[in-house]
C-alpha cells in the first residue's frame, strides 16, 4: 500500500474509531442507568415511599382521619339557612272569622320565609339552638295585602331525658378508633417492609439457585466428559456413565427453570417496589445484624403500649357497653323536653317588624311508655347483656394469646443468631467436602451416589444460609410491627411519622 493509499485508509479509520468508540460508552452509560443496586434498606425505603401497597394503607387511613375530623366538626356550633323564595296557594280553605264561626273563603296567598339557626350540640346529648326569622305573606285579591312576621332572635334547648345519648359514647369511641388507625397505619407500614424482605430474599435465593444450578450444569459437564472418557478406558460400568448422563441432563433441565424463577421473582420485586419493567437489578445481600437479642418483657411492654390491638380491644368492650346502655335505657319511658324564648313582631310595613316586639315563650315535654311490646325490649337487653359478656371474655382470651404470641415471637429471635452461625459453619463445611468428593470421584476412590450425595448438601447448605439470614430480618421487623418499636434506636416508631404530611 503507497502513502497515499495508507493515509486514505487512516483518515477513513481514525473517524470510525472514534464513532465506535462514542456508541460503545453511550451503550455504557445507557446499560449503567439501567441497572439498579439494591441493598435491603433502600428495598425497604423504596416500597414504603411507592409500592402500591403503601397508597392502599394511606387511604386506608384517610378514610379513619377524615371519619375522625367529622366527628370533631360535630362539636363544633354549626350554622344553617332555610329559604321558602315562594309558596304560592289557592284554594278554597276554612277559616275562623271574627265572631268565632268557621267559613269556606276562596282565598289565594304566597308565602315566602327565610330562617338561620346556630346550633350547638351539648355533651348532656340535647342541642342548643339561637335562631332568626322573617316570613312575609301576601293575600292575593283586588287589593293585595301584604303582612310580615318577624323573629329577631329566639333561644331555645331540646333534651332528651332518660334516653340513649350516642353523643355521650362517641366522644368516648371516636377519640381511641382513630389513635387505633394511626397506630395500624405504622403497623401496616411494617407489614409493607416485610413484604419488601420477603420480595427481596426471594429474588435473592433465585439469583443463588441460579449461580448453583450453572456450576453444577458445569460440573456435570466435566465429570460426564470425564465419564465418557473413563468407560472407554473401561474403569466405570455403563450403569454410572447413565447416572452421570442423567445427572447431567437433569442439571440442564433444572438450570433453565431456575433461569425461569430468576426471571419472576425479579419481575415480582420490580413490580412491588414500582420500578420499571426494563432494569436490571444487582442486590446487595446484608452481612450485619442489628441486634442479636431482645428482653421479652420489654418488648410485650411496648406491645400493650403501642399495637393498634390494645385499642381495638378497648373499642370492642365500649362498643359492646353502648349497645347494653341503649337496649337498657329502651325498655324504660323516655321523654324529650324542648323550651324555648325570644321576641317577635308583626306589621303590614316591614320598617315596623322589629319596633317593640313581643316576646315568646314555648315548653314541650313528651313522653314515650313502652306498655306492651311482648318482651321484644327486654330480650334485645339481654341479647346485649350476652353480648357484652362475650365481648369481655373474647378481649380477655385475645389479650392473653396476644401476651403469649409476643413472648413467643421474642424467643424465637433470640435464637436466630446461634442458627445462623450454625448454618454458616454448614455452609463451609458441605462446600469443603463437595470438593474433596469432587477430588475423590475424579481419581475413582468414591462412586457417583457419593459425590452426589456431598453436592446435594452442598446446595442445601447454602440455600439454609440465605434463608437463616431471610428469617432474621423477617422475625426482626415481625417484632417491630408487633411492638411499634424500634429496639435499634429505642424510639417509638409512631413518634417518626408526620401523619399531617398524609392528610
Amino acid at each position: 500500500m503507497n502513502k497515499k493509499n495508507q493515509c486514505n485508509y487512516m483518515c477513513i479509520k481514525k473517524p470510525i474509531i472514534i464513532i465506535v468508540l462514542i456508541i460503545s460508552a453511550l451503550t455504557k452509560t445507557y446499560s449503567q442507568e439501567k441497572t439498579i443496586t439494591l441493598t435491603l434498606n433502600n428495598s425497604i425505603e423504596t416500597a414504603l415511599q411507592q409500592s402500591p401497597e403503601y397508597y392502599i394503607i394511606k387511604h386506608q387511613y384517610l378514610s379513619k382521619y377524615w371519619k375522625y375530623k367529622s366527628f370533631k366538626s360535630r362539636l363544633l356550633p354549626f350554622i344553617d339557612f332555610h329559604s321558602t323564595l315562594s309558596d304560592f296557594n289557592r284554594s278554597i280553605s276554612k277559616i275562623t272569622l271574627p265572631d268565632g264561626n268557621d267559613a269556606f273563603i276562596n282565598r289565594s296567598l304566597n308565602n315566602s320565609s327565610c330562617n338561620l339557626t346556630i346550633n350547638q350540640q351539648i355533651f348532656t346529648g340535647g342541642r342548643f339552638f339561637i335562631s332568626s326569622g322573617l316570613q312575609r305573606i301576601d293575600l292575593l285579591s283586588d287589593s293585595t295585602v301584604t303582612s310580615f312576621l318577624s323573629s329577631p332572635v329566639n333561644i331555645g334547648f331540646t333534651q332528651p331525658i332518660f334516653s340513649y345519648n350516642p353523643f355521650k359514647w362517641e366522644k368516648k369511641i371516636e377519640p381511641v378508633e382513630y389513635e387505633e388507625a394511626k397506630r395500624q397505619f405504622v403497623a401496616d407500614h411494617e407489614e409493607i417492609a416485610m413484604l419488601a424482605i420477603t420480595h427481596f430474599f426471594n429474588y435473592a435465593l433465585a439469583q443463588l439457585n441460579f449461580e448453583i444450578e450453572t456450576i453444577n450444569y458445569n460440573n456435570n459437564d466435566t465429570l460426564y466428559e470425564i465419564g465418557k472418557g473413563r468407560y472407554k478406558m473401561g474403569t466405570i460400568a455403563q450403569d454410572e456413565l447413565l447416572q452421570l448422563e442423567l445427572n447431567h441432563l437433569n442439571s440442564r433441565s433444572i438450570l433453565k427453570q431456575s433461569k425461569i424463577d430468576l426471571e419472576t421473582k425479579k419481575q415480582k420485586l420490580i413490580n412491588f417496589l414500582g420500578l420499571s419493567n426494563d432494569v436490571e437489578i444487582k442486590i446487595i445481600i446484608p452481612t450485619d445484624m442489628p441486634l442479636t437479642k431482645i428482653d421479652a418483657i420489654t418488648a410485650l411492654n411496648y406491645a400493650l403500649q403501642n399495637n393498634p390491638a390494645s385499642y381495638n380491644f378497648k373499642k370492642q368492650l365500649l362498643n359492646a357497653e353502648s349497645n347494653l346502655e341503649k337496649a337498657k335505657l329502651k325498655k324504660h319511658f323516655n321523654a324529650n323536653l324542648t323550651a324555648s324564648y325570644g321576641l317577635t313582631q308583626t306589621s303590614h310595613q316591614i320598617e315596623k317588624i322589629y319596633i317593640n316586639p313581643q316576646d315568646k315563650q314555648s315548653v314541650s315535654l313528651g313522653i314515650e311508655i313502652p306498655i306492651l311490646d311482648w318482651g321484644n325490649n327486654k330480650m334485645n337487653y339481654e341479647m346485649a347483656k350476652s353480648k357484652l359478656n362475650v365481648t369481655n371474655l373474647t378481649v380477655k382470651k385475645s389479650k392473653q394469646e396476644f401476651n403469649q404470641n409476643v413472648i413467643i415471637e421474642v424467643s424465637k429471635f433470640n435464637i436466630l443468631k446461634e442458627q445462623m452461625i450454625i448454618a454458616a459453619k454448614s455452609d463451609t463445611i458441605a462446600n469443603l467436602k463437595y470438593k474433596i468428593s469432587r477430588k475423590k470421584y475424579i481419581s475413582g476412590k468414591i462412586n457417583i451416589i457419593d459425590l452426589n450425595i456431598a453436592s446435594n448438601e452442598k446446595d442445601i447448605a447454602k440455600r439454609q444460609y440465605l434463608n437463616e439470614l431471610k428469617n432474621y430480618w423477617m422475625q426482626y421487623y415481625y417484632l417491630r410491627k408487633l411492638t411499634l418499636f424500634d429496639f435499634k434506636t429505642n424510639q417509638n416508631l409512631i413518634e417518626l411519622y408526620d401523619f399531617k404530611k398524609l392528610q
